[in-house]
């Protein structure tokens, strides 16, 4: 009869703990993770790693108008197999080779910070290099150097890149 009692104290304890723990730890239930929301018609998602993308462009055309480039590795898998830092790829298959290897976007507001660099190797010998570029147009620019950042960016090819259309 002592077992049994101690049996049940046991079962008793193990079912308050439970209820504890359920009142404590979040419902694994809820927790989803969000899918990628659609692409607009004719665009398709890019998935991008931070770090070492080969290089950052800007170009301004007039006071309302300036283009962001960001030239990337082509990945050589599906983004959904996991990409190597400064890569971008498809979700579902890697980009041909073919395919232009940098993403342009068209925005209206952008900060950049350069430095002035003289080097007689080059024509011409003064260079501005860029240190950081930010965008409120193109938020992704924050995880564009951060090897541990993904970011997804919806394109459509137009011309020599990857014109972002919009945002996820």
């Amino acid at each position: 009869m002592k077992e049994w009692a101690a049996s049940l104290s046991v079962l008793f304890i193990l079912v308050a703990s439970n209820q504890v723990l359920a009142q404590i730890l979040p419902d694994k239930s809820l927790q989803r993770v969000q899918p990628v929301r659609p692409a607009p018609a004719g665009t398709f998602p890019l998935r991008c790693r931070g770090g070492a993308v080969r290089a950052i462009g800007f170009q301004q055309f007039s006071q309302t108008a300036s283009r962001l480039t960001v030239s990337f590795k082509r990945g050589s898998k599906p983004a959904s197999q996991g990409l190597n830092p400064g890569e971008c790829s498809w979700l579902d298959r890697r980009l041909r080779d073919a395919e232009p290897a940098s993403i342009c976007h068209d925005v209206t507001d952008v900060f950049l910070s350069t430095t002035h660099n003289h080097n007689s190797q080059y024509t011409p010998p003064d260079l501005q290099l860029l240190q950081s570029a930010w965008s409120k147009s193109a938020p992704y620019l924050e995880k564009v150097r951060d090897p541990s950042s993904y970011f997804t960016v919806h394109v459509k090819a137009e011309g020599t890149c990857l014109a972002v259309k919009s945002l996820p």
